[in-house]
């Protein structure tokens, strides 16, 4: 007898453990994910990284009616967190092939509009702007 893992992470799922949970089991609109966010930046250092996982913005309430709005933007996630503006938030998708991150993030990695994609990945950007709307896709969420 031996253990076979097919592809179910067992070992990240334990590291998510200590993370925000921000699943579809756990919240069900953004001010939901914005408020535990928020609760979770109250104990954490100013300039720390507040994490979350789990997050499917396609099943927020908000968005669920209207998949053209279903872009999560990186001022949404500093919303609750605006009285400080110093704490980076990134957010892993259900999948975990995607992340949703704050302002405060992108410019810690240094993430902006002249960044190009890296190989593999997409900075998902504003069609008007160019700049990143704080969605990385694949091996853009590893920057």
């Amino acid at each position: 007898p031996g253990f076979v893992e097919s592809h179910a992470h067992p070992l990240l799922k334990a590291q998510f453990q200590a993370l925000v949970d921000c699943s579809p089991e756990a919240v069900s609109s953004l001010a939901e994910v914005q408020d535990l966010l928020a609760r979770r930046a109250s104990s954490t250092p100013k300039g720390g990284w507040v994490r979350g996982w789990g997050l499917e913005p396609c099943l927020l309430c908000e968005f669920r009616d209207n998949m053209e709005a279903s872009l999560l933007r990186r001022g949404d996630l500093d919303r609750r967190l605006v009285e400080d503006g110093q704490h980076k938030v990134a957010v892993n998708s259900l999948s975990g092939h995607l992340m949703f991150v704050n302002d405060e993030a992108l410019k810690r990695v240094g993430i902006d509009k002249s960044t190009p994609d890296p190989k593999g990945g997409v900075i998902i950007r504003d069609p008007e702007t160019g700049e990143p709307t704080g969605e990385l896709k694949q091996q853009a969420a590893f920057l």
